[in-house]
């Protein structure tokens, strides 16, 4: 089986979703020749709520878009090494469902994502780790930190 693309989703509010898992990414990427996509998803769910809406400016989804492609930027530079490319995605709705969404998308052969210690929340529902592993279209490595 070749690996030509690789897609490591990130949550740019906890580097260690995304230091450990882009590094060892981009070094599997460079034994295969494969692609790395790293994709960060900005949830809306807390936007789509009328209170919140009322609240806010019309403009707040561009606005978060726009420091999502900064931190994310910054996010590849201190993992990726210069020289290096790395496509990167920035996506506005539920996390889930754009990460597999992207995963199809760019035809994902692995997708390369952190484990992290559960939460409270994790166990009633399941986190987005396990969830992706349970749908995901391709394989799922899983590095712990």
């Amino acid at each position: 089986m070749s690996i030509r693309n690789i897609l490591v989703p990130v949550d740019l509010d906890d580097e260690t979703t995304w230091h450990k898992p882009l590094a060892m990414a981009v070094e599997y990427a460079g034994w295969s020749g494969a692609e790395v996509h790293v994709i960060t998803v900005v949830p809306t769910d807390m936007l789509r709520m009328s209170i919140v809406a009322q609240a806010i400016s019309e403009d707040i989804e561009e606005k978060l878009r726009e420091q999502a492609k900064a931190d994310l930027a910054a996010a590849v530079k201190s993992s990726v090494p210069d020289g290096v490319e790395v496509t990167q995605i920035v996506h506005m709705g539920k996390i889930l469902p754009e990460i597999l969404e992207t995963a199809r998308d760019i035809e994902a052969d692995l997708i390369v994502m952190a484990a992290h210690k559960p939460t409270l929340g994790d166990f009633m529902t399941g986190s987005t780790t396990t969830q992706v592993i349970q749908r995901a279209p391709c394989s799922v490595w899983v590095v712990r930190d």
